[in-house]
């Protein structure tokens, strides 16, 4: 998981320390091997000498340079951690958003691996919350990503636009709940983001926590008026992706909130039909406390029953059958809940249909 969070953000191994403790008895004159080629503001920037960075931004030192191994400045700062620096560079014009040899930004950098100093100071000497490289998630994303609540919320304190969106449309709530990240949901949704915001799948925050079944998540969301209508490309709803799920909990928060228990999909299925077919018991039975079509078929004409016997779930058809569903109703091959079973030689299930009709 941790793997997968991490290729999300595009993130590589930070770089080494470019400067060991003891670089501060080094010669600028004489740098040896450790800084051959470096400009002497960058000698300066590595031993976190404010002094003489300052003499040489005075003496017209470029803060947009780069050491020869490709680094920018205010990446070395914070590479270096010579946070000290930092507002120097950024009062001289450094870019805050150059990104150095790992293919990020200072900024980023600093929020993905939790540098709180670095941020302070990037933050403090005006540096845009929001910026980013073209490569790079928004900061706050970056942030939900790598479990850093600390610094989701020194960046909202910062005024970062909870609403910034990723390639694929998905904002920082949103990967709140992909992930199961409690923490960050409070906070951002009192800085205003928008709780039905959606990605290119068109599924917002609250249809991915009850596809985690993150209780936690669905409360909070539900409480911040999240729309229960809101169905993905496909027409899932977020009752629908629970419903795929084994705890019958997070339904149960849905249709108290008045979700659509008889919705379709685009392939017709509702959502007793989906826990029917994978055989979640606990879910079809908490969907027939709230009177569900229980014979509503899907484009191929299966029945949740149908649906469940082809899968050998015989609980599920004793379930259905109580709550009404006719045994005798047929898919578009004029097959019925018992002829499935029959085919898959679910033998209870065929005596529990009785006979053939």
């Amino acid at each position: 998981a941790a793997a997968a969070r991490l290729r999300a953000l595009g993130l590589r191994p930070r770089i080494a320390p470019v400067a060991p403790a003891s670089a501060g008895a080094i010669d600028p004159q004489h740098p040896g091997a450790l800084y051959r080629g470096w400009p002497t503001i960058a000698i300066a920037i590595a031993r976190d000498d404010v002094d003489d960075t300052r003499r040489a931004l005075a003496a017209g030192a470029d803060p947009n340079q780069r050491v020869p191994e490709g680094e920018p400045l205010l990446s070395l700062a914070g590479t270096a951690q010579a946070t000290a620096v930092v507002p120097l560079l950024i009062a001289h014009g450094a870019n805050p958003i150059a990104v150095g040899r790992s293919g990020h930004t200072p900024l980023w950098l600093a929020v993905v691996h939790g540098d709180l100093a670095l941020l302070h100071a990037l933050l403090t000497a005006g540096v845009n919350p929001n910026g980013h490289a073209a490569t790079e998630s928004p900061p706050l994303i970056a942030a939900v990503i790598a479990r850093r609540p600390d610094v989701v919320a020194m960046l909202l304190a910062a005024r970062a636009d909870p609403n910034a969106a990723d390639r694929d449309g998905r904002t920082a709530l949103i990967w709140t709940a992909i992930d199961r990240e409690t923490d960050p949901v409070a906070p951002l949704l009192a800085a205003h983001a928008a709780v039905d915001a959606t990605d290119t799948w068109h599924r917002s925050a609250l249809w991915y926590a009850a596809a985690a079944g993150s209780h936690a998540i669905v409360a909070a969301l539900l409480g911040a008026g999240a729309d229960v209508r809101i169905a993905d490309r496909r027409g899932r709803t977020a009752l629908m992706v629970a419903a795929a799920q084994s705890d019958p909990a997070v339904p149960a928060q849905l249709l108290s909130a008045h979700a659509s228990i008889d919705a379709r999909d685009a392939r017709g299925d509702t959502a007793l039909w989906i826990a029917a077919a994978r055989g979640e018991e606990a879910v079809v039975r908490t969907l027939l406390a709230h009177a569900p079509s229980v014979d509503a078929p899907d484009r191929a004409g299966d029945t949740p029953l149908i649906a469940a016997a082809r899968g050998g779930h015989g609980t599920i058809c004793a379930a259905l059958i109580a709550a009404g569903a006719n045994p005798a109703l047929r898919d578009h091959d004029g097959r019925s809940a018992r002829d499935v079973a029959g085919e898959r030689g679910f033998a209870p299930i065929v005596a529990l249909l009785g006979p053939r009709g």
